[in-house]
């Protein structure tokens, strides 16, 4: 079965990149450092705002189709242009405001 993919439109994407490293410290206070992994990890914050109540529940419901956390989809990363396979990680908070809908989420890369 394929992927879903995220399509919806965003108003800011905000990308946070790093790299998952064990340290080890001493007794004597040296400290030894390695990759965890080889994958550099790779999560990304969306944010809409100015929404009709009709936008903010296709964001709902795309939220809900994938369990919340649980299932995989694509995003394609504004950065680099690149279809990542993604994840849920928290929850979608959703708000109202002045007659109008916002929503805030994020991703997070799976490897």
């Amino acid at each position: 079965m394929p992927l879903a993919s995220f399509t919806l439109d965003y108003l800011s994407c905000e990308e946070t990149f790093s790299r998952a490293v064990l340290v080890s410290a001493f007794e004597n206070g040296a400290e030894q450092r390695r990759a965890r992994h080889e994958q550099n990890l790779l999560g990304f914050t969306l944010e809409s705002t100015n929404l009709t109540k009709t936008q903010m529940q296709a964001y709902r419901a795309f939220y809900e189709a994938r369990g919340g956390m649980e299932e995989t989809f694509t995003f394609t990363s504004p950065f680099d242009d690149t279809a990542y396979t993604v994840r849920f990680n928290g929850n979608l908070q959703t708000s109202y405001a002045a007659g109008v809908y916002s929503v805030k989420f994020a991703f997070v890369r799976v490897i």
